[in-house]
Order: structure tokens, then sequence, then C-alpha cells
């Protein structure tokens, strides 16, 4: 039997979760104009995405911010 813990977060919470960082970390952007509308917001939290490319513990925040591979 395995001993080790099971994940805390599952697939779809995973990609839930990085979703919901990435728009939060667009709505900071200094520029107003480059935030999301809420149109935008909407739409990115209705759709369901492709699987994450890699284990949500390997996901950067480099690549939450659009600086590294794509996560979803």
């Amino acid at each position: 039997m395995d001993k080790r813990p099971s994940p805390l977060v599952d697939e779809v919470g995973a990609l839930n979760l990085v979703v919901a960082v990435k728009i939060a970390l667009a709505c900071l952007c200094v520029n107003p104009k480059s935030r999301p509308t809420m149109q935008q917001i909407d739409r990115a939290l209705s759709m369901q995405g492709p699987p994450l490319s890699k284990p949500f513990s390997m996901i950067t925040l480099g690549e939450l911010l659009g600086h590294g591979s794509k996560t979803s």
C-alpha cells in the first residue's frame, strides 16, 4: 500500500486554481486598459481548458505570469 499522502489538489482543482491565479494577476496590471474585462473574466472562468501540461507542484510563478512555458 502506498504510504504517501494524497495530493491536496486534484487535477481539476489545480486547473481551476491556475486559471484563477492567472486572472488575478492580469487584474493587477498597472495599465487599466490592459486588464481583462468582466466579459473576458467570465469567459475564462466558464471555459473548460485543456489539462495541465505538467504536475501542479511544478508550475512556476513565471509561467503563471506568461513568462515561461504554457501550463494550460
